[in-house]
C-alpha cells in the first residue's frame, strides 16, 4: 500500500504496523502545524484565535484519521460504518476544547462529565481494537491479509 493511499483512501487492509506508523504521522503532523502556527502544544489556551486554529487543525487530521481507521476495521473484518463513533468521540473533543467546556474540572456539570466519559472509553476501545488486536487471517471481504503479502 502507498502512502497516498494510507492517507486518503478508504479501500483495502492495513495491519497493525502501518496503522501505527499512519497515526503516528498525522499526530506529527498535528504538532508540527501547531508548533508552526505558535500555538501550545500542551495545556489548555485561553485565546480564542489560538483554539479556532486548534479545531482547524483537529478538522483537517479527521480525514485522514478515518482513511487509516476504516482499512484497520476492514483488516478485523469489520465494516467502515463503525468509524463514525471515533469521529463522533473525535468531534466531541475538539468542540469541548474550541469552546473551552472541559478547562474547569470543578466546574464541569454531568454533560461535560457524560462527554469526557464517551470520549475516553470510545478512543480506548478504539486504541485496543485497532492498535492491538491481530487482523482475520486470510483474505475476507474487504481483500487480502496484509500480512500475507508482506511474504
Amino acid at each position: 500500500m502507498n502512502v497516498g493511499n494510507l492517507f486518503l483512501g478508504f479501500e483495502g487492509r492495513i495491519g497493525r504496523a502501518p496503522y501505527w506508523l499512519g497515526t503516528l504521522a498525522v499526530a506529527a503532523a498535528e504538532w508540527a502545524l501547531r508548533w508552526a502556527l505558535g500555538v501550545p502544544l500542551l495545556g489548555n489556551t485561553p485565546d480564542q484565535r489560538l483554539r479556532a486554529v486548534i479545531f482547524a487543525i483537529g478538522l483537517i487530521s479527521l480525514y485522514p484519521t478515518a482513511a487509516i481507521a476504516v482499512k484497520r476495521l476492514h483488516d478485523r473484518n469489520q465494516p467502515a460504518k463503525y468509524v463514525w463513533l471515533l469521529l463522533a468521540a473525535y468531534s466531541v473533543a475538539l468542540l469541548g476544547d474550541l469552546f473551552g467546556y472541559f478547562d474547569d474540572p470543578d466546574r464541569l456539570g454531568l454533560a461535560g462529565w457524560i462527554a469526557i466519559g464517551f470520549v475516553g472509553i470510545v478512543g480506548l476501545a478504539f486504541f485496543i481494537e485497532l492498535g492491538f488486536r491481530r487482523g482475520k487471517p486470510g483474505p475476507n471481504q474487504y481483500g487480502p491479509d496484509p500480512l500475507e503479502l508482506r511474504a
